[in-house]
């Protein structure tokens, strides 16, 4: 297993702002992005970018830029919304692109998700069929290139229905993107999750989770992000039922919205403290 970084933590400085969040007063390329790593994050074992933080200039010479990062690198794809608000030949079109630079640069693993918390409270049979069969569409491209395609359990879609649409598509080439603050926010027991993904388990998201005072538990702004290790996620216990499944990915943190008591904080030293606890937590488990 290797501990690193989705780039999404960044999210603030690629100009997603929420409500209520402060205004870091400056914008990120890739190429900032990618300095701020070696100059931050010497020690994260890999990365993977949001293909939304690339721009159109920035993917036409992506092998060239990344070959030159001594990193483990993956393309996470979906955001915001996965397939629910984007053509479907536009979706297809993307994540061929990303799945063909993938293999060029030796990557074996994408990250997709396929709708959002903001369509959690629509019909889900729907959802399921659309998704399932967006990515029926896309499984010869990935077999082609050989690529396998995680599916995120983004605040979408519960256990069973994750589960359903890997039947549906039944493709050795689609698994899953395993989140653990979403799997709580499903209220879903994530050790659960993970035996039951079992091999399918392709990449991890690492994120720590505490409850903000005052605020309803059945609200989206309940749980919210801490660094790992000082949240309610026994992370112990998530890499000793990794090793049950004998997981070999990327476990990557993921912040998405800090918690109040960590809104005063950059996110570097939220990252960096996470990374140095996460690894001792893998040697602990060995």
């Amino acid at each position: 297993m290797k501990i690193g970084i989705d780039n999404y933590s960044y999210h603030r400085y690629f100009g997603e702002v929420y409500l209520g969040q402060k205004d870091p007063g400056s914008r990120w390329d890739l190429s900032t992005f990618l300095d701020h790593m070696r100059e931050r994050h010497a020690d994260a074992e890999a990365f993977s970018l949001e293909t939304c933080f690339i721009k159109e200039e920035e993917r036409k010479n992506l092998p060239h830029i990344l070959k030159q990062i001594d990193k483990e690198i993956m393309f996470a794809w979906g955001h915001p919304n996965g397939f629910m608000d984007i053509p479907v030949k536009d979706a297809i079109h993307e994540i061929s692109d990303y799945i063909k630079i993938s293999a060029e640069m030796g990557q074996k693993r994408m990250r997709i998700a396929g709708s959002s918390i903001a369509y959690l409270n629509q019909p889900h049979e729907p959802q399921v069929e659309h998704v399932a069969r967006c990515i029926c569409g896309i499984i010869p491209v990935a077999t082609h290139y050989d690529v396998k395609l995680g599916l995120e359990n983004h605040g979408d879609f519960y256990l069973h229905e994750m589960l359903e649409i890997l039947e549906r598509v039944d493709s050795p080439y689609l698994g899953v993107t395993f989140d653990t603050g979403n799997s709580l926010r499903m209220q879903e027991d994530y050790l659960d999750a993970i035996l039951a993904y079992g091999e399918k388990l392709l990449i991890v998201h690492a994120k720590d989770l505490s409850p903000e005072e005052g605020v309803p538990k059945n609200h989206t702004g309940y749980w919210n992000c801490v660094t790992a290790g000082k949240g309610v996620t026994d992370f112990s216990a998530v890499f000793k039922t990794l090793a049950k499944v004998r997981f070999d990915g990327m476990v990557l943190i993921e912040i998405s919205r800090l918690h109040s008591a960590y809104a005063h904080l950059d996110e570097a030293d939220i990252l960096e403290e996470g990374l140095r606890f996460l690894k001792n937590v893998r040697e602990q488990v060995k």
